[in-house]
């Protein structure tokens, strides 16, 4: 759900971009995007949840401690085609969902818990299935 609501966040407030096309390549990180979602994004839209993607590979969930890190650095990520942009607004994404982890976490018994998702190991499913 967050990186659904994370894709769409990122996604908004672009132009169009008339004669461009998406690499094979990048093609990949597409299968992840839901079908009834992707036929209404513009080019923009699918280049910027295309980083959006590319980066989520790299977010490691740390269970133990209930928390996310973005494992890449700002200069690798640049090497993948994620801009500045992209890569400030998903680290300030993470942190943002680390400190409602944290929330829930004082806010409820030990026995509650909250079902964290593999980010990694979700879109690697997502791009096997289709």
């Amino acid at each position: 759900m967050f990186l659904a609501s994370f894709t769409v966040f990122a996604c908004m407030n672009t132009r169009e971009q008339k004669n461009a096309e998406i690499s094979k390549d990048d093609e990949t990180y597409l299968q992840v995007v839901d079908s009834a979602l992707l036929s209404t994004m513009n080019f923009q839209e699918k280049q910027k949840a295309i980083m959006v993607y590319k980066l989520a590979e790299h977010i490691e969930l740390h269970v133990k401690d209930s928390v996310y890190t973005l494992a890449i650095s700002e200069e690798e990520a640049k090497k993948l085609g994620v801009d500045k942009k992209t890569y400030d607004e998903t680290v300030a994404s993470i942190a943002e969902v680390n400190r409602n982890i944290a929330d829930y976490n004082h806010s409820h018994e030990p026995n509650h818990s909250l079902e964290l998702t593999d980010f990694k190991q979700l879109i690697k499913e997502r791009k096997l299935a289709r």
